[in-house]
């Protein structure tokens, strides 16, 4: 191979960490970095978590609150309708096109 100045080891160096840091890690660009007040509990519980399943800590929460959003998305996305029935234990229950053909019938 040869000799190998300082500078060209140095230059070797930076273009080897900057290939890592641009393609291995390029998801790190696309992240805000925060700060959350968790309580400590918790987070014990959750680096343990974390460890355990073999991820960071950053992943575990991010799929946490990810799964948290989507649930909380799918209760609301659920009707908010609600249609007050009257007379108890003997009220008929009543299909939909029970109701469209009484409407087409004009009561």
């Amino acid at each position: 191979m040869g000799w190998t100045s300082p500078a060209a080891k140095q230059a070797s160096l930076f273009a080897e960490i900057f290939y890592v840091a641009t393609h291995e890690n390029i998801s790190m660009l696309i992240y805000m970095r925060t700060t959350l007040l968790i309580d400590n509990a918790v987070f014990a519980a959750s680096k343990r978590r974390a460890v355990d399943e073999g991820v960071t800590l950053s992943h575990l929460v991010t799929q946490a609150l990810r799964e948290a959003l989507r649930q909380r998305a799918k209760e609301a996305a659920v009707s908010c309708f609600s249609m007050p029935v009257y007379g108890g234990a003997n009220a008929k229950e009543t299909s939909p096109a029970e109701l469209a053909s009484l409407r087409d019938e004009g009561r």
